[in-house]
C-alpha cells in the first residue's frame, strides 16, 4: 500500500498531482476570482465565521499568492514550522497595508499566471521549500494556491453577493491537499486515536490517513474496512474540510465501520 508518514514526508509526492493538471486549475480559476475580487463594493464586509472581512481576505490572497509562487520557483521555505503558520499567516497579513480587492487583483491574477507557469514545467518527483522543515512538490503547492483561490474566493463571493460556484476539478486537488495538511495537524485528541479515515471524491479518487501512534500516515490506495469514510461533491467537500460549513450536513455522507467517530473526528483536527 502506498502511504507516506506525516513526520518525514515530501507532500505531494505520492499524491495523484499531475503538474499540468494542477497548472490548468490555478489557470482556469483566474477569471472567476477576477471578477469576484472585482464584484467587491465594501472592503469592511465581514466574512462569515472570521475575524477578516473581505479586504483582510485579499490581501491574504496577495501575500499568499506571491510566497507560494517564490517557493514553488525553488525559493526560500517560509521561515517557520507548519504548527507555527499561524505566525506566517499574520504577520503576511500585516504587510499588505492595500485593502481594496479591485486595486490587488492585478497583482494576485500575475502571481497566479507566474506560479502556473511554473507547475506546469516542474517535473513530479522535483522537491522544493515549504514550512520550515517540510519539503513539497511544485505541483502540491499549486493545489494548495489553488484550495487557497476557491475557497477564499467562496468566502470574498458569499460576503459580497458574488459568484460562489466552485470549479469541481480544482476544488478536486483542493480535498487532497486538505487531507494531506490534515496529517500535520493532529490534536493532542487525535494523537490518542487509532483509525483509518477515508475521504471519497465523487467522481475522482479518495484519499485516506491512518491515525496511530500519535502519527498520521496518507494512503492513496482505497482502503478495505475504514473505520470512517466521508464521500461528497468535490465543491461542497472541500467547503467542509475548510470548516465553511457544518459538520453534518446533506451535501457529506458518512460510512464506514464506526461511522459514529463522525461525532468526534473533528476533535481529532486543529482547525483549519
Amino acid at each position: 500500500m502506498s502511504s507516506i508518514e506525516a513526520r518525514s514526508a515530501v507532500f505531494g509526492q505520492d499524491l495523484p498531482l499531475d503538474p499540468a493538471e494542477v497548472a490548468a486549475a490555478l489557470t482556469r480559476a483566474v477569471p472567476w476570482l477576477d471578477a469576484n475580487l472585482r464584484h467587491v463594493s465594501d472592503p469592511s464586509a465581514r466574512v462569515k465565521g472570521q475575524t477578516w472581512n473581505v479586504g483582510d481576505v485579499a490581501a491574504h490572497l496577495a501575500f499568499a499568492l506571491d510566497t507560494y509562487r517564490n517557493a514553488a520557483a525553488g525559493g526560500a521555505s517560509f521561515p517557520v514550522p507548519f504548527p507555527q503558520r499561524q505566525k506566517w499567516i499574520d504577520a503576511g497579513l500585516a504587510r499588505i497595508s492595500e485593502r481594496r480587492p479591485a486595486i490587488l487583483v492585478g497583482r494576485i491574477r500575475d502571481d497566479i499566471e507566474a506560479l502556473s507557469a511554473v507547475v506546469g514545467s516542474s517535473r513530479p518527483g522535483q522537491v522544493v521549500n515549504w514550512y520550515s522543515g517540510t519539503p513539497a512538490t511544485p505541483a502540491f503547492l499549486g493545489a494548495v494556491v489553488v484550495e487557497e483561490m476557491l475557497v477564499h474566493g467562496w468566502d470574498i463571493a458569499t460576503a459580497s453577493h458574488g459568484d460562489t460556484t466552485l470549479d469541481p476539478s480544482g476544488s478536486r486537488f483542493g480535498v487532497l491537499v486538505a487531507a494531506a495538511m490534515s496529517t500535520l495537524m493532529l490534536t493532542p485528541k487525535g494523537k490518542t486515536v487509532t483509525a483509518d479515515v477515508e475521504f471519497r471524491i465523487r467522481g475522482y479518487e479518495s484519499i485516506g490517513t491512518r491515525l496511530a501512534n500519535g502519527h498520521a500516515h496518507i494512503t492513496t490506495q482505497p482502503m478495505r474496512r475504514p473505520d470512517l469514510w466521508f464521500a461528497g461533491e468535490p465543491g461542497p467537500f472541500v467547503l467542509w474540510m475548510l470548516s465553511r460549513t457544518a459538520v453534518l450536513n446533506r451535501n457529506i455522507r458518512i460510512g464506514g465501520r464506526r461511522p459514529w467517530l463522525a461525532l468526534t473526528a473533528m476533535k481529532w483536527y486543529e482547525t483549519a
